[in-house]
């Protein structure tokens, strides 16, 4: 992931139409009493900036996943069709295997996407699942979940041609990538087998196992919670609304940042900075 500074008003506006889409998720999960958490950046930003990380442009939240099947279930009819689903459990589907809400009316293509698909300006939802509490059967199940993850992104993405970097040293990667997404293709792989082999090994420990973690993102171990530190749910503020945080969140931030609370150097901080970019309100990249 690569960074690039925006313009501060454009920033502003893409954070603010992500701030109106996590109200209303944040508003359907509050109406069903469903589970969330912040979780990545957007924890982070809510603990040392009370809000967005001022060079953010993305929002991460994470569901158990008995919350996020039940949110799949009932979103579509309080959206009212001012915002969508998109992603590998519903009809539209994306590049990644992580479901987004966008708004409709707006456009976020990143480099990988490359306008191929038609999602607005978004936000994140990552099903957490149970990670094996044996070492051995934890590594498969990390390897496994990783295999089909880059096989769906294969698939989707010709790395040769849409990459957020092209030098010579990952030219070779690129290539043997590019190479697969040819044959994934020739050989009729369709990609609702990848999803659902994806789904067989992320859900294989559920309901054995107290460790929950997301198989979407990388991250596994570092990302992964024990039950008890997750619950009970803290709520803090998020911009101008409340929004929950896992119980333990100091312990689940220092395994994904150690330091979080020290602002890293410029050269080391992301984004997701579009291909393309339009607001339909008159302010369009």
């Amino acid at each position: 992931m690569a960074y690039l500074q925006y313009d501060p008003l454009v920033l502003e506006q893409i954070q603010k139409i992500e701030l109106e889409i996590l109200a209303e998720f944040v508003r359907i999960c509050n109406k069903y009493s469903l589970d969330y958490f912040l979780n990545y950046g957007t924890l982070l930003g809510a603990i040392r900036h009370k809000g967005f990380i001022p060079w953010d442009d993305d929002v991460d939240v994470c569901m158990p996943r008995k919350d996020y099947e039940q949110f799949l279930k009932i979103s579509e009819k309080e959206f009212n069709g001012k915002f969508k689903l998109s992603g590998p459990d519903v009809k539209n589907h994306y590049y990644n295997l992580i479901l987004n809400i966008s708004k409709v009316g707006t456009r976020f293509c990143t480099s990988y996407d490359h306008g191929n698909y038609h999602i607005g300006i978004f936000i994140e939802i990552y099903p957490y699942d149970s990670l094996a509490e044996n070492l051995k059967e934890r590594k498969r199940q990390i390897r496994k979940t990783a295999f089909f993850q880059q096989l769906y992104l294969v698939y989707n993405v010709d790395f040769l041609k849409n990459s957020v970097s092209k030098t010579a040293k990952n030219f070779f990667p690129r290539l043997v990538s590019y190479i697969v997404h040819i044959l994934l293709h020739l050989f009729h792989v369709h990609e609702d087998w990848i999803i659902r082999k994806h789904h067989e090994a992320s859900t294989a420990y559920n309901g054995k196992s107290s460790i929950l973690a997301q198989f979407v993102a990388g991250v596994v171990e570092e990302g992964s919670l024990q039950f008890n530190d997750l619950y009970p749910l803290r709520e803090v503020p998020f911009e101008n609304i409340m929004v929950k945080i896992p119980n333990q969140y100091d312990k689940l931030l220092r395994s994904l940042y150690g330091d979080y609370m020290q602002l890293p150097p410029e050269d080391q901080r992301q984004n997701h900075y579009p291909y393309l970019l339009e607001f339909h309100d008159g302010i369009d990249n």
